[in-house]
């Protein structure tokens, strides 16, 4: 990879980092807010199927808007989904570690938190993984 190439490869991923940052901060704000000490595994799975749903469609639609915005060549989009979702899959570790300690939610909303993160990332990968079809090397 030329030097230049590198270059703008490396400023791609670091800008889908920091838009990562700013989701997770931004998806934990509306989690504090929808979630107010109300969910209860057995009586709320309707509100965290919706939560787990439109969240999942929301980050995925934000996904490929990354990719038209910043033109991510196809040969980039695996990495540059990675690198949306790392960073702020390393900062749900910690909040969901803390959670308790951190905010005055209930005692069942570290679990939705953990489970709505995890659902929504694994799904926005594979589905960044199926768009972007490898293609053979000619000899």
């Amino acid at each position: 990879m030329p030097t230049q190439s590198r270059l703008t490869y490396i400023q791609h991923i670091v800008l889908m980092m920091v838009i990562a940052v700013v989701g997770w901060a931004v998806f934990l704000g509306l989690f504090l807010l929808i979630f107010t000490d109300n969910y209860e595994p057995s009586e709320s799975r309707t509100v965290w199927w919706v939560w787990l749903i439109v969240g999942t469609i929301v980050t995925v639609i934000t996904m490929f808007m990354c990719f038209r915005v910043l033109q991510t060549p196809r040969q980039w989009r695996s990495s540059a989904a990675i690198a949306l979702f790392a960073p702020a899959m390393c900062l749900d570790a910690l909040t969901t570690t803390y959670f308790n300690d951190w905010f005055d939610q209930g005692i069942h909303d570290d679990t939705a938190y953990s489970a709505l993160i995890l659902g929504a990332a694994g799904i926005c990968l594979l589905i960044a993984m199926l768009i972007n079809k490898p293609t053979a090397d000619k000899p």
